[in-house]
Order: structure tokens, then C-alpha cells, then sequence
């Protein structure tokens, strides 16, 4: 989690009461603005448009080129009385 928070907030291992207890004053202590900047910079509007055109771009750069098949493992699902079992081929 730390390379999503970075300085943007605190991190505590879990478990660890003492640690929490510092972090939330560590936390109240952190200039909320540069706070905000942060996660805008990293995570805000503009940047989730910019790197959905990148996405589109990418696609749209590969839609000539026929998609790679895929080949998924097999998987069997535990019996439950709410899961219906997967039917095979």
C-alpha cells in the first residue's frame, strides 16, 4: 500500500494498536491540503481521462491484430447449495 499512499498518508502493519495510535496523530498532524494535492495529482479527474485515452489508444493501435487466445485453467467451485456447479464442455 505504501507506493499508493505515499506521502500522503500513514501506513500500520496490522495488529499493531500502538502503531495505529501514533499514525492518527501523525495523520492529524499532516498539512491536509498537500494532502489533497497529492491524491488529486496522482488519482484525480484529469489523470483517470488521461490514462483512459492512453487505454483506448493502445487498443485502438491493436485492434488490427487479432486477440491472443486465451487458455484458463480449469477451476472446480467448493458444493454449496447456493452455487450451481459449472457445466463442462
Amino acid at each position: 500500500m505504501s507506493e499508493v499512499v505515499g506521502k500522503g498518508g500513514v501506513i500500520v502493519d496490522e495488529g499493531d494498536v500502538a502503531g495505529l495510535a501514533a499514525a492518527a496523530l501523525r495523520a492529524a498532524c499532516m498539512d491536509r491540503r498537500e494532502v489533497r494535492r497529492l491524491a488529486v495529482s496522482r488519482f484525480g479527474l484529469d489523470k483517470m481521462i488521461d490514462r483512459y485515452e492512453e487505454l483506448y489508444r493502445l487498443c485502438i493501435a491493436g485492434q488490427d491484430s487479432p486477440a491472443t487466445e486465451v487458455d484458463f485453467p480449469s477451476i472446480e467451485l467448493p458444493a454449496s447449495d447456493c452455487v450451481l456447479p459449472l457445466e463442462t464442455k
